[in-house]
């Protein structure tokens, strides 16, 4: 008897819930979400030494050796603070092809700039 009861209860859940399953599975066909490309942003920070209209070039330096990025500023670039030569930054940017593109520019509050 529990053998049977075991059996009648798997075929009423499963009857139950086969209809619901390939609901879902049409439904979720027919609704497709729109993907969203992905974007692989990087980190850094350093110094900034040069300014231009739409760039600016960031001192960093790794294991003491030092290296100089530049990057692109556009459009979708945001700029937390105010970016002067010698302020010290943090910078999630992209790589577009051979350029490096702003994404988020901080400047840190520990940045020892003299404005004189």
């Amino acid at each position: 008897m529990r053998y049977r009861a075991k059996v009648h209860i798997f075929l009423l859940v499963f009857l139950c819930l086969t209809p619901f399953s390939a609901f879902t599975a049409y439904y979720a066909a027919e609704v497709s979400i729109p993907s969203v490309p992905r974007v692989d942003l990087h980190s850094t920070s350093g110094r900034v030494i040069s300014i231009g209209d739409a760039q600016f070039s960031l001192e960093t330096s790794v294991r003491q050796k030092s290296n100089t990025l530049q990057f692109l500023i556009d459009e979708g670039t945001k700029v937390e603070g105010q970016l002067i030569v010698g302020s010290y930054v943090n910078v999630d940017y992209r790589q577009d092809g051979d350029k490096l593109v702003a994404h988020r520019v901080t400047i840190r509050p520990d940045s020892s700039i003299s404005h004189h």
